[in-house]
């Protein structure tokens, strides 16, 4: 293995996977006012319930898994979708 930690990729089951997304902006902003944040995030995804989305926390990783499970989207598709809610939503 490259032990420069300068790879851009890494490897999967289908091939090559993207590198790990840039952290999104206001993240850290978002979680703390997350109980207020709900109402947002809700009016954006309807079918998830209040209670799943506050056991997101409002960390990225969860609303992805949990808007990729309850939209049946692919990973990429609901990571985009999580990114453009921070983003249109940050503090």
């Amino acid at each position: 293995m490259n032990s420069d930690n300068s790879a851009s990729v890494f490897p999967s089951a289908s091939g090559v996977r993207a590198a790990p997304a840039e952290p999104i902006p206001g993240v850290v902003a978002m979680q703390a006012n997350w109980k207020r944040m709900v109402g947002c995030a809700k009016s954006t995804w309807l079918s998830c319930s209040d209670a799943e989305l506050l056991e997101s926390e409002g960390s990225p990783a969860k609303l992805t898994g949990l808007v990729e499970r309850v939209y049946s989207l692919s990973r990429d598709d609901a990571n985009l979708q999580v990114r453009r809610f921070f983003e249109k939503n940050k503090a």
